[in-house]
């Protein structure tokens, strides 16, 4: 899903608004799950959304992982931990992409 790169206070608050979603679990299957480690700002571009990532499963901190992001284009990201996989073997996807699956789901 394509949209437009977020500003930093745009995503501040896109991250605040969806905070409670932090601990929830999403089951892919019988055995299969995963919880929502984390709703944080992040780099809008896959180079430096994989860095990030990279950082942040080191640091196990959003803010420290950004604060070497010298860019101006953000997005949000849901980080999960899986029932399936290593703990730092994180998964992620963009929040935009996690509310279009939830409404194709629901609605």
């Amino acid at each position: 899903m394509k949209a437009k790169p977020l500003t930093k206070k745009e995503a501040k608050n896109l991250s605040e608004a969806y905070q409670h979603l932090k601990g929830s679990i999403i089951f892919n299957g019988k055995d299969d799950y995963k919880v929502i480690d984390c709703i944080c700002i992040s780099p809008a571009y896959k180079k430096d959304k994989l860095a990030f990532i990279k950082k942040y499963s080191l640091f196990r901190n959003a803010e420290k992982a950004l604060s070497q992001y010298e860019g101006i284009y953000f997005d949000v990201l849901i980080i999960f931990k899986s029932s399936t996989s290593l703990e730092s073997n994180l998964q992620f996807t963009e929040l935009k992409n996690f509310l279009y699956q939830a409404n194709q789901l629901t609605g």
